[in-house]
């Protein structure tokens, strides 16, 4: 940490470490602050987007895959790649720092996070089991539980949940389908082909 004087009182400035980060996801806090997932460090950094500096950071697993803000709180969810997991993660002050709350088991390579606009239930894509599970979120406990995990003809990536947190559609990562599933019990409704590649 960086030492500073100013009329008469000390303040340590964070300085990150020097290592390779590779950030390959970012969620915006409703304090304004930047949440920063690394993939290669397993860390994610926190960004103070008015003075453009980094002001925290964590090292909270092996492999960052994606990172969501939970509305309403100083909530996230993070996904770890490597170590097949969910993990939530809180916000604390002003200055930032990260708490972990819970680590949950996923289907193996989970890749990406979408979560409801009500805050109370998260989806989780996993590639290579070709599954996607739903967690349910208690802001008052703080406790994620995988309630449900459904399979899949094809391994998915991205995903998109509509406003009303009643359907899902899912994207082949390495083809030219999707489909479509029901909230929160993710029935399969059907799937589609569309013109394209991944």
């Amino acid at each position: 940490a960086l030492l500073l004087c100013i009329g008469g009182m000390h303040l340590y400035a964070y300085e990150p470490d020097e290592k390779f980060r590779r950030p390959v996801t970012l969620a915006l806090m409703e304090n304004g602050i930047l949440a920063v997932g690394n993939r290669d460090s397993g860390s994610v950094s926190l960004i103070n987007l008015s003075l453009r500096e980094v002001i925290y950071e964590k090292d909270i697993g092996l492999g960052v895959s994606d990172l969501r803000a939970i509305p309403g709180g100083p909530y996230l969810v993070s996904t770890d790649e490597e170590a097949n997991e969910i993990i939530l993660l809180e916000i604390k002050g002003r200055a930032g720092q990260i708490m972990v709350h819970r680590r949950v088991s996923t289907p193996h390579s989970p890749v990406r996070i979408e979560v409801a606009k009500s805050g109370t239930f998260i989806t989780v894509t996993s590639l290579w089991s070709r599954r996607v599970s739903l967690f349910r979120f208690d802001p008052n406990l703080r406790t994620l539980r995988r309630e449900r995990v459904a399979d899949l003809p094809f391994l998915p990536r991205l995903q998109w949940m509509d406003d009303a947190g009643e359907r899902l559609v899912i994207c082949d990562a390495f083809a030219d389908k999707v489909a479509m599933l029901s909230l929160p019990d993710l029935r399969l409704l059907g799937t589609r082909k569309l013109p394209g590649h991944n």
